[in-house]
């Protein structure tokens, strides 16, 4: 059997010649992203999730790749249409690779089960914005990262906060499942509530029943005061280390995340 270093090289030896194929030098994707785009980041996330690579190496990966296409293809990071390329790029490649880990779900659906390994997985999320702010603008791709991770999670809400350097305010960038009013208008001090908590601890924090939790603080008009459960993860740049924001997701029922 070949070893899994072997392996891990093929899957991504096999996604850059599929984008080679695919965008021959001089052909740029469309900012839409496009079957081949998003069939072939979907796919080697699926391969790569099933090979168990983990999350930093298939985000690593998949960006190494797109920005070789992006070399070929003249596409710039200063371009809102590379941008939109690139958030969708990375969106596939995590849905593939949550697909290929998601527990098998039943028929019945009595009560809502623990979601084992979940908070694991929502920390890996943290590589996509990792990935991205590397060489590209978050800001571009939040839209499509917070519908994505809604689904993968099966969350009823989702919504990135922003840490902007000059106020050290967390603004709310990007949300689905809240009132559309409260993005960009929305401010939380660091430290404040369950969100600003994640990001002043640079630790995740999962609240079953978000209104007991000792940090709970309600932020009237953005209208998650129906969600009964929440988790914030923080988006950390790791060199320089330094704060880029805080993910949460919602859910209208309880969930209990299983940290193992």
């Amino acid at each position: 059997m070949p070893s899994r270093l072997h392996q891990m090289r093929r899957i991504v030896s096999a996604l850059d010649e599929r984008l080679r194929a695919a965008y021959p030098s001089g052909t740029q994707p469309s900012p839409d992203g496009g079957d081949p785009l998003v069939n072939a980041f979907t796919e080697f996330g699926i391969r790569a999730g099933e090979a168990s690579m983990t999350m930093e190496d298939t985000m690593g990966a998949s960006l190494e790749a797109l920005q070789a296409l992006f070399e070929r293809s003249g596409g710039s990071g200063n371009d809102s249409a590379t941008m939109r390329v690139a958030g969708v790029a990375a969106a596939a490649t995590a849905k593939g690779y949550l697909s290929a880990n998601a527990p098998e779900v039943e028929v019945q659906e009595p009560e809502p089960q623990p979601v084992p390994r979940q908070l694991a997985r929502l920390a890996a999320l943290h590589q996509i914005n990792r990935a991205a702010t590397a060489n590209l603008k978050l800001a571009q791709m939040l839209d499509t990262v917070v519908d994505v991770v809604a689904q993968t999670t099966g969350s009823d809400a989702c919504e990135v906060f922003l840490h902007d350097d000059s106020t050290g305010l967390l603004i709310l960038r990007a949300a689905v499942g809240l009132n559309p009013a409260s993005v960009n208008a929305v401010t939380i001090r660091i430290g404040m509530g369950i969100t600003g908590l994640a990001a002043q601890e640079s630790r995740i924090i999962s609240a079953p029943d978000a209104h007991r939790h000792p940090a709970f603080l309600a932020h009237p008009g953005i209208g998650d005061e129906i969600y009964t459960s929440q988790v914030s993860l923080p988006i950390l740049l790791q060199s320089p280390r330094r704060l880029v924001g805080v993910l949460n997701i919602h859910s209208v029922r309880r969930r209990d995340y299983d940290e193992g």
